[in-house]
């Protein structure tokens, strides 16, 4: 009867143990602050987490044809950077845009099993 006391504690402590991430702060106040630099115009790039080294502008082998984003001229960031929050906890990335109840988000990373990333 011991023994399985024992085995009791030592299994559910493995479950608790493996679950730290679940006690990790998920409020906007726990998220970092995400800041942007504009890598072409109107294009802003933000990072978090480990980054590759490796991005898709090295594997495309050529660089990038931006003569119509320069037509375009500059453009302005589209949200208050404050506004912009990420958070890294364990495999999972979560990203926070103050987006519009009618503006979508395509694309954020090497996410390859569809492009419409709003609300997930």
């Amino acid at each position: 009867m011991t023994n399985k006391i024992g085995l009791f504690i030592c299994f559910l402590f493995l479950i608790l143990a493996s679950r730290v991430d679940a006690l990790e702060d998920t409020t906007l106040e726990g998220m970092e602050v995400l800041f942007w630099k504009e890598i072409a115009p109107g294009v802003w790039s933000a990072q978090i987490g480990d980054v590759d080294p490796m991005t898709f502008r090295d594997l495309a082998g050529a660089p990038p044809r931006l003569e119509g984003l320069e037509e375009m001229g500059d453009g302005t960031f589209p949200f208050a950077e404050s506004e912009t929050r990420a958070q890294v906890i364990g495999q999972r990335t979560s990203v926070r845009l103050p987006l519009g109840i009618d503006e979508q988000v395509f694309g954020l990373g090497m996410q390859f099993r569809n492009m419409n990333r709003r609300g997930q």
